[in-house]
């Protein structure tokens, strides 16, 4: 009962305060019974994707968490009430290591580490993890003396680091035995329950997968083993969000098609060593082929936002596309951009489409807002003035809700920053550590929003006793501050809806407004044109090119050509 309330509350917090749409696809993949295994990437939203994966799959999730998480307060009780099984990570109990570390001979035999003015033997010992302050890590096989140790494997781009004259400073983690998780894991498979699992580790903000670890492989073919005739289901489920460290964001979630677990992989599981590890390794790119079919990745930043930009331009302005069949899209020209990216047609393309979005920021407009300047200078008046009288409306209606929200808009903004900053200053991962932002902001308006509300309410009721002709009761002061404690609330969301729409009219002005200006109509009208000759050049590559990369690709085709030829 506590786990349901808990959901329903959840659900509602994200739906209402933080998320405008949640779609979802494939949810006919979810058993509606018996054990199965969510596998979600990417890990985008540190505790917003455990929350949005329970909401979404009609089942019971126990996800794993790490211990650090469970031991905060709040997060931690929050945590325990969904059921969900702590994880000790090594680097949750990393240190500084004292002294310095250097390779004597980094050419002859790079495994072979030495140190000043350290202590090996009494801190560290076989299977500990060493970390330099690149982020690259290496596993210590032996520890000879306090000033000597040899790796199992060598640094990765440690060379520079560790061939300088006084050494490298490092940190040390200690090795963590999982079979106790491991086997909580096992009784619940067991029990027919579900277990949510983000196999990349911890939450990241890069265009790619991290690497993939291999426990969730464990999990399932551990249990299988362990319990003959239990057939646990992998499920794998992509997280797609939209600006997903912004309030008012949109997400895809998309469940995929089962993995299926055969028989002779988890008899090559049993026989233990180099096959158990195999029948690991199998399974694992099963999973991560799973992934890609139902995420949007791209191997940097760059790409994805030159996708983005060439999606944007090849679906016609008069025809919307779900968030389903966007996600699709750009699924597929990411693929198609990847594998075609060094044909000259392409690269000549792709320079076109960063130059288009350069002057798109020159002219502070958004590739939806350039068929807005064509109007006449007549009509774009009339419409400038509209919008601008709806725009002053909807700041009127919004604006006492954002009064009584600044405080938290402010606190929201400096504390989800000052912990993205503690992330990537932790994270050897991270990038801007924008996955945590979201995290944070949900927390703060939890925990600040009643707090904040209580005042409020409590100078009603002072403003009340203070303006009232006669003596007030008790019991009335009581009914004002309840009453007050219910409509600051409804004001505050009804502002937020109110003040969305705002923003998209106060968006709409810029270009009406370059519209109705002589000089600024020209170049306006030269970046529409331009827009159309990347539009028609971007179609006849995709025709071109689209045939050779999937098959019956005019069958199902998500922007048709006659479409996209009349436009």
């Amino acid at each position: 009962m506590n786990q349901n309330r808990n959901i329903r509350h959840s659900k509602k917090v994200l739906e209402i305060y933080f998320m405008i749409d949640v779609q979802t696809r494939g949810q006919h993949y979810i058993p509606k019974s018996g054990p199965c295994i969510f596998v979600a990437a990417p890990h985008a939203n540190q505790f917003v994707d455990p929350i949005l994966l329970i909401t979404k799959t009609n089942r019971r999730v126990g996800f794993l968490i790490a211990q650090s998480s469970m031991e905060r307060k709040w997060i931690g009780r929050f945590a325990r009430s969904l059921k969900t099984i702590p994880v000790i990570r090594a680097q949750d109990l990393a240190k500084n290591g004292e002294g310095t570390i250097y390779l004597p001979s980094p050419l002859t035999d790079p495994l072979l580490v030495r140190g000043y003015n350290t202590k090996f033997l009494s801190t560290l010992k076989q299977k500990y993890k060493l970390s330099l302050p690149n982020k690259c890590m290496a596993e210590i096989e032996t520890v000879v003396s306090d000033t000597e140790l040899i790796l199992k494997y060598p640094f990765e781009n440690g060379v520079e680091l560790l061939t300088q004259e006084k050494g490298s400073s490092y940190r040390y983690a200690p090795f963590v035995d999982q079979h106790v998780v491991y086997n909580k894991v096992f009784h619940r498979l067991n029990n027919k329950e579900c277990i949510g699992i983000f196999p990349e580790g911890g939450s990241h903000d890069r265009s790619t997968f991290l690497p993939l670890k291999a426990g969730v492989t464990i999990m399932a073919l551990g249990a299988m083993a362990e319990y003959p005739g239990l057939d646990v289901k992998v499920i794998p489920v992509g997280l797609n969000y939209f600006h997903p460290n912004k309030f008012r964001s949109r997400a895809v979630v998309e469940f995929g098609k089962p993995i299926e677990i055969t028989k002779d992989l988890i008899e090559q599981y049993k026989l233990g060593g180099q096959e158990k590890r195999e029948a690991c390794s199998t399974l694992l790119e099963s999973i991560y082929n799973s992934l890609l079919t139902v995420t949007v990745t791209a191997p940097d930043y760059e790409t994805l936002m030159v996708v983005q930009a060439a999606r944007r331009l090849y679906n016609p302005l008069h025809k919307k596309l779900n968030y389903n069949n966007t996600l699709e899209l750009t699924r597929r020209l990411t693929a198609g951009y990847i594998a075609f990216k060094d044909v000259d047609e392409i690269k000549q393309l792709t320079q076109k489409v960063i130059d288009y979005n350069e002057k798109l920021k020159y002219f502070g407009l958004r590739d939806h807002q350039v068929h807005t300047t064509s109007l006449g200078r007549y009509d774009a008046f009339i419409l400038l003035c509209i919008r601008f009288f709806y725009f002053l409306l909807m700041f009127i209606i919004s604006f006492p809700g954002f009064i009584l929200n600044a405080p938290i808009l402010y606190i929201n903004s400096v504390y989800s920053k000052k912990k993205a900053r503690e992330a990537k200053a932790k994270s050897t991962v991270k990038i801007n550590a924008i996955d945590v932002i979201a995290s944070w902001k949900i927390l703060v308006t939890l925990g600040v929003c009643p707090l904040l509300y209580i005042t409020y309410s409590l100078i009603v009721v002072y403003i009340y006793i203070k303006t009232s002709p006669g003596q007030t009761t008790l019991l009335k002061d009581i009914v004002v501050f309840f009453k007050a404690f219910t409509f600051i609330p409804i004001i505050s969301y009804l502002s937020i809806r109110f003040g969305e729409t705002g923003i998209d009219l106060y968006k709409s002005l810029q270009p009406l407004f370059l519209a109705c200006l002589p000089d600024g109509r020209r170049e306006t009208e030269k970046l529409r044109m331009e827009r159309l000759s990347l539009q028609r050049e971007i179609n006849q590559l995709i025709d071109e090119y689209g045939p050779r990369l999937i098959e019956n690709f005019d069958s199902i085709r998500l922007v048709s050509k006659i479409i996209n030829q009349s436009s």
